[in-house]
Formats: C-alpha cells, sequence, structure tokens
C-alpha cells in the first residue's frame, strides 16, 4: 500500500511540474520555472526521464548560445530523482541563483541547449521551446516591478 501511495504522489509530481517546458530530447524532458523565496530568487529545473539521480554534490549547468557559454553550479547540493510506476518516468529538481548575468545572457542570446553535468551523468538538452525560457525571465521581471511598486508610499506622491 505504501508503494502504491508513494507512486501516486510521484505521478501526481511530474504531472504538476510540466509546466514551461523549454527543452527536450529523446531522453530528456526540461521544464524551468521562476521561484522566489524570502527575498532570493532561483530557476528551478525539473528534469524527466528514466534516469535514476542521487548526488550530494550538486551538478553544473550550461547555458549554451552560438556566440558563448555561462556555466552556473546548483544551489542544490543534494539531487535525487523520484520514479513514477505508473509513468515509467522519473523526476529530478534542483535549482539555480537567478543571477543578473544570466537573465542578460537569456534576454540577449539565443540559447541553444542546455547542458547538466552530474556526478557520473552528462547530458545535453536542446532548448526546442526557448520562448518558454524568456518568458519565465518576464514573469520575474513582472515580479520584481510589483515588489518595487509594494515599497512606493503613493501618498507621499
Amino acid at each position: 500500500m505504501a508503494n502504491h501511495d508513494y507512486d501516486l504522489l510521484v505521478t501526481e509530481r511530474i504531472k504538476a511540474s510540466q509546466d514551461n517546458l523549454v527543452g527536450e530530447n529523446e531522453n530528456y524532458k526540461l521544464y524551468i520555472d521562476y521561484v522566489s523565496l524570502n527575498g532570493f530568487e532561483f530557476l528551478q529545473f525539473n528534469v524527466m526521464s528514466q534516469l535514476k539521480v542521487k548526488t550530494l554534490k550538486g551538478c553544473k549547468v550550461s547555458f549554451i548560445s552560438r556566440n558563448q557559454t555561462i556555466l552556473l553550479e546548483s544551489d542544490s547540493l543534494e539531487i535525487e530523482s523520484e520514479y513514477s510506476n505508473a509513468l515509467q518516468l522519473s523526476i529530478f529538481t534542483f535549482d539555480i541563483d537567478l543571477e543578473e548575468e544570466l537573465i542578460t545572457f537569456i534576454n540577449e542570446e539565443t540559447i541553444d541547449s542546455v547542458e547538466v553535468q552530474l556526478e557520473n551523468i552528462n547530458f545535453n538538452i536542446p532548448l526546442s521551446h526557448f520562448e518558454n525560457l524568456r518568458q519565465v525571465i518576464v514573469i520575474q521581471e513582472i515580479d520584481e516591478t510589483e515588489d518595487d511598486l509594494d515599497n512606493v508610499d503613493f501618498e507621499e506622491i
């Protein structure tokens, strides 16, 4: 019974994580979301595949365009996949800090692919839906503008 309940939870998590598809190939699907928590901003990566991952060393992520590459390290050191028997699919998640350099890079470059380097596995995912990544950045910029407006004392204006 516990395995069935766990499988249901993982299945629901996978289904809920399927917003903002930015890239895919025959083995992987990459979804990226913007998250703001306690004043910290980061991108949350959800990778779906058959891959079983377990590491305490985090990963490195390269954003690759025709003109340059930016290499960042995950904020998450512990990365472990969860597997859904019902979907025959696993999901693993990690975060990277959303830095101004990356925002500028995403806004100014056309990113062709993202390479993920885990402890024993490297894979490259073409960003076939790059516009969705740009949209995530636009949402972040709108969120920051709303935060700035929250700090304005309109009675003084």
